[in-house]
């Protein structure tokens, strides 16, 4: 029973640091800069906002990552192909968002090449199609946590860890994150 309750605390103090990073990096460093009308001088101006947007992201990934390798030795007991898939999706959802940290840094190239070009405008399809990138990777990135979070709560449903009206619950969501994605 000891090891259940270190790895819900582990679970639990990085869930709140994957939630926290990944908010305060969207709501307080990127979506100011990256929702102006011209994200390319934004950027240029804003580079230590999004580097720390980045950095949160990373923080963010490595967390939600994390989650899932904390929770695996509870959930194997309780069907160890959807405890394995889980921490699969996770780490696939990981790597999706750092793809995005990769967008930004192409985003900070290309808005320090601009502003020393002298030529903004040369940089308007390679930025719309890094941004684009970015968005995708963002919405495959929540697919592939929304896959890794129904095993999750089949997972809780089966095994009645948790209430099983919240289990349900939680599959409800996820099937309405889903509709949003698409």
């Amino acid at each position: 029973m000891e090891t259940n309750r270190k790895a819900a605390v582990a679970a639990g103090v990085l869930f709140i640091v994957a939630t926290v990073a990944g908010v305060m990096s969207r709501v307080a460093f990127l979506t100011p800069v990256l929702g102006l009308p011209d994200p390319l001088a934004a950027v240029a101006a804003n580079e230590t906002r999004v580097v720390l947007g980045a950095l949160l992201l990373i923080v963010g990934a490595a967390a939600a990552a994390g989650i899932a390798i904390a929770m695996y030795p509870v959930m194997r007991r309780h069907g160890e192909a959807l405890a394995l898939g889980s921490v699969g999706f996770r780490l696939i959802e990981g790597t999706f968002y750092l793809g995005i940290v990769v967008c930004l840094v192409i985003l900070l190239a290309m808005g320090e090449e601009a502003v020393s070009s002298g030529d903004p405008a040369a940089f308007a399809t390679p930025v719309t199609l890094v941004l684009a990138a970015r968005e995708a990777l963002g919405q495959v990135g929540v697919l592939a946590f929304a896959l890794g979070a129904t095993m999750y709560y089949w997972l809780f449903y089966r095994s009645r860890l948790v209430p099983r009206w919240l289990s349900a619950w939680g599959l409800v969501t996820i099937a309405s994150l889903v509709v949003s994605v698409v």
